[in-house]
């Protein structure tokens, strides 16, 4: 599918045969990476006028893709160029008071995708929403341009709640956004927070959260680590003794090592091993 083939019409047509359960389709966002990569003048008024039906089917697409238009980088890079950011920023903006849930969690991953500062309190106000997918993704929002977007203390605050939320996937975002996007702000309420998930049933949750820790040097992560640095372990924890580089920790990741070495597994786990190695030098380099 290019854009050579298709009019603008024909892919909003394929784009509104999907239900909003196929929302994560891998073909329905095929159609809309070609819509995303439009960006000429006509594809902002049609988003513009899609948005203004009776139908939330429509408003729903006209939010998934003014929300992430760009204009390809022509050398072949990841790095594309937004494009009418201001005029996509506006419509997600109103979107925050359709009357569909299901437009208002869109609007707000947009508000990610097209971060608006001046949106913030707008978009923490749906933290306490009942519905999940609306709270992910504020979650998932917070956690724009590498936690850079939002910032202050409505946001902490924010994420200290949905750190200890009900869903999997609200915590997990907002423990790592606690724990590995703002670092740098520290507190007791943080680092209470923070050792509660360590101990949760949820791994990627806990793993976060001991990551967090570690980035905060809180000692107690070294004892919970001697537990789980283990062959078994994942990266999360090997992350995290890179981070605390605690020296009794070097023992540990070495026993690892020989047993990869033992098992010829050093290879067939790269990406582990590449972790590792780190750790054992972070570990290694106070001793």
């Amino acid at each position: 599918m290019n854009k050579n083939k298709y009019t603008l019409k024909s892919l909003v047509g394929m784009a509104l045969q999907y239900q909003f359960d196929d929302r994560y389709d891998d073909q329905y966002w095929h159609i809309l990476a070609q819509l995303h990569f439009w960006a000429t003048p006509e594809i902002v008024l049609l988003g513009q006028k899609l948005y203004l039906s009776n139908n939330w089917h429509k408003r729903l697409l006209a939010v998934h893709i003014i929300s992430q238009l760009s204009i390809k980088d022509k050398t072949g890079g990841v790095a594309h160029t937004p494009y009418a950011v201001e005029e996509s920023q506006a419509l997600l903006y109103k979107s925050l008071d359709d009357e569909c849930q299901g437009v208002i969690s869109s609007a707000i991953c947009g508000l990610g995708h097209r971060p608006m500062p001046s949106a913030t309190l707008r978009l923490v106000a749906f933290a306490s929403h009942k519905n999940e997918y609306i709270r992910r993704s504020v979650a998932w929002a917070l956690c724009a341009n590498d936690g850079d977007s939002y910032k202050g203390d409505s946001v902490i605050e924010v994420l200290l709640t949905l750190a200890m939320d009900e869903d999997d996937d609200v915590r997990d975002w907002a423990t790592f956004a606690l724990g590995s996007l703002h670092e740098d702000v520290d507190s007791p309420a943080i680092r209470e927070i923070l050792w509660r998930n360590v101990f949760n049933e949820n791994e990627s949750v806990s793993g976060e959260a001991l990551v967090g820790l570690a980035e905060r040097k809180d000692l107690r992560v070294v004892g919970e680590l001697k537990h789980r640095l283990t062959p078994d372990c994942n990266g999360y924890e090997l992350h995290a003794a890179e981070c605390i580089a605690d020296p009794s920790l070097f023992p540990y990741l070495e026993s690892i090592k020989q047993f990869l070495d033992d098992n010829d597994e050093a290879s067939a786990r790269f990406s582990f091993w590449s972790r590792l190695s780190e750790a054992l030098v972070a570990c290694k380099l106070k001793i």
